[in-house]
């Protein structure tokens, strides 16, 4: 009778014990397989998580600390202390930005629906209109680049744009609805005002009604030519629209555009400081306190990205992230951490409680065959034929049982991991953005947070990947092999006639 054979007679020969071996090993292998796919998707779970976080940072006031200090020292945030921060292996691209506000004889502003007809009436009669002038570093313009703006038609700028010998006759990017509205398109010249008005000035109270013009002190012009058009991506219902209304009037420039019109204003301001008996030193607008946005390669980087950064700012300062959500993000992946631990844990003891206790069941039933393993020896059989025929009687039953706990684990895994690992995880956790701080850059994100809980659960998937598979099979297969081995041994080192014997004797 051949080998295989003589195994298979003998596993419906002892029906009764292998169905038991049969429903041990697949217990055991559910748990482990849930353990591994659990530990997966928890993986998978928080990456994704992490990947969802927008990776920008800035360098923002702390007032807490400036609170602490009563507002007594407010160092500048200039570009040399910016510098160093930017060289951090953890950044990918920057910028550092100004804005100011300037006029227009010719445009007139984007408003939305709910705001119209307040402003419209507001603003009939003004012979110049107010908007906004943002001046940027970074060519590429780093508010498409993380998608807060979309580019609709043309281009970002050159290198050489970003230093013009006059930045009065410069280049400038406007939003597709406010080139829509004044009819602009690509060549399009847009001629701006830059004002500096008698109201600005210390002891000057008049208000200028609809007659700005007759108190004008001094002003400069300004000729941009449309480059690119623009659409900002926005969050509805975020502050009455607002942040909509703002980055659609925003017209983008390079920063020593803005500078010069800032330092032509501070002049006049300056001035009238030290009329009124202020001693102040004039400060050219590129060492004043300049904005920034910080794009890293990846947001899981966050965290050592601050740790690095804090080192090198002054105390009044602190990374901020977009509404802090990074914190709430790092909460929830601690919390995901230990579960993912924990489920480790049980895979672990699990797989040792599987060799002990398939051992000890495997000893048993070779301890019940002893007087028929006698038998073969005295015939003859060699040891190895034996091991072999004890191996495939053990492995068929296994393998089945390894078959089932795919599937059945597969269900387990993924009723634990909704219910309980995820709901009763968040269910925890209270996400409340006040929690978390506020930063004045980058509002606009404090939506992130508020639909996590949905995310994270489409997030988590349960998939028979041939990762888990592998990993599974190899872990199940050595469990079973270890258990089966010890006794195999010990059994292999007695003789056929100590064999017989003590199976009479016991």
């Amino acid at each position: 009778m051949s080998l295989f054979k003589r195994s298979f007679v003998s596993i419906i020969r002892n029906r009764d014990k292998n169905i038991v071996l049969f429903l041990l090993i697949t217990g055991f292998c559910i748990i482990m397989f849930t353990s591994i796919v659990l530990s997966q998707s928890i993986n998978l779970a928080r990456d994704s998580l992490w990947r969802r976080l927008p990776p920008v940072v800035v360098i923002d006031v702390d007032f807490d600390v400036l609170s602490e200090s009563g507002f007594a020292e407010m160092p500048q945030l200039t570009i040399d202390i910016i510098n160093p921060i930017v060289e951090l292996p953890y950044v990918r691209t920057y910028d550092i930005f100004n804005g100011t506000a300037i006029y227009s004889r010719e445009l007139e502003r984007v408003l939305l629906d709910f705001q119209s007809d307040r402003d419209l009436d507001r603003l009939a009669g003004y012979p110049v209109m107010r908007m906004e002038l943002n001046g940027v570093t970074n060519p590429d313009v780093i508010d498409i680049e993380t998608g807060m703006y979309e580019l609709v038609l043309g281009r970002t700028f050159s290198l050489e744009e970003m230093n013009p010998a006059d930045p009065r006759s410069s280049v400038a990017m406007i939003s597709y609805q406010l080139a829509e509205l004044n009819n602009l398109e690509l060549g399009s010249i847009i001629t701006l005002e830059n004002n500096f008005y008698k109201y600005m000035l210390m002891d000057y109270q008049h208000y200028w009604g609809h007659n700005p013009d007759e108190h004008i002190v001094d002003y400069e012009i300004y000729s941009l030519e449309v480059i690119g058009m623009f659409d900002p991506v926005v969050i509805p219902d975020f502050g009455n629209n607002l942040q909509e209304v703002y980055a659609n009037n925003f017209i983008i420039v390079p920063l020593s555009v803005v500078h010069s019109a800032m330092d032509f204003l501070n002049e006049f301001f300056f001035e009238d400081y030290r009329l009124h008996g202020f001693d102040v030193d004039f400060l050219m607008a590129s060492e004043a306190m300049q904005r920034n946005t910080i794009f890293l390669y990846d947001a899981a980087d966050i965290p050592a990205f601050i740790d690095a950064a804090q080192d090198l700012l002054p105390h009044n300062y602190k990374v901020a992230t977009f509404s802090n959500s990074v914190l709430a993000i790092e909460r929830l992946d601690n919390s995901m951490i230990f579960f993912q631990d924990l489920a480790l844990q049980v895979l672990l003891g699990t797989v040792g409680l599987s060799i002990v206790a398939l051992g000890l069941t495997v000893s048993l039933f070779l301890r019940d065959r002893k007087n028929e393993i006698g038998i073969y020896l005295a015939l003859g059989e060699k040891k190895v034929s034996i091991v072999k025929q004890i191996l495939i009687e053990t492995l068929l039953p296994a393998i089945g049982g390894i078959i089932l706990s795919l599937f059945l684990g597969s269900l387990v895994a993924n009723s634990i991991g909704r219910e309980m690992l995820i709901n009763e995880l968040i269910a925890g956790q209270d996400f409340n953005l006040d929690d978390y701080g506020w930063s004045n850059a980058g509002a606009q994100f404090q939506w992130f947070m508020e639909d996590r809980i949905d995310i994270l659960i489409e997030n988590y998937e349960v998939t028979l990947d041939a990762r888990a598979v592998t990993l599974f099979w190899s872990v199940s297969m050595v469990t079973v092999l270890i258990s089966t081995i010890f006794p195999i041994i010990y059994l292999m080192r007695l003789e056929p006639k100590e064999i017989l014997t003590f199976s009479r004797g016991s």
